[in-house]
């Protein structure tokens, strides 16, 4: 695997493990939900990260989205 796309994993692993950490079920379900089909429809990286960080801003109000990779 090069290494732009351990990179691009690595972020995905992180924006999640935030989730997963700081929001309620309900959001961990919705952000594992979204990484799964993005993944499995192929949907272009930037994609599922841009929306894995809106899903963090929405589930932790007050965060900036500049604070996650």
């Amino acid at each position: 695997m090069p290494d732009a796309d351990h990179e691009v994993a690595a972020t995905r692993r992180i924006l999640f493990a935030r989730i997963a950490a700081r929001a309620g079920e309900r959001d961990v379900l919705r952000a594992e939900r979204l990484l799964l089909r993005g993944l499995q429809r192929q949907w272009p990286d930037a994609l599922i990260s841009n929306l894995l960080h809106g899903l963090l801003a929405r589930a932790m109000p007050g965060t900036p989205r500049g604070d996650a990779p």
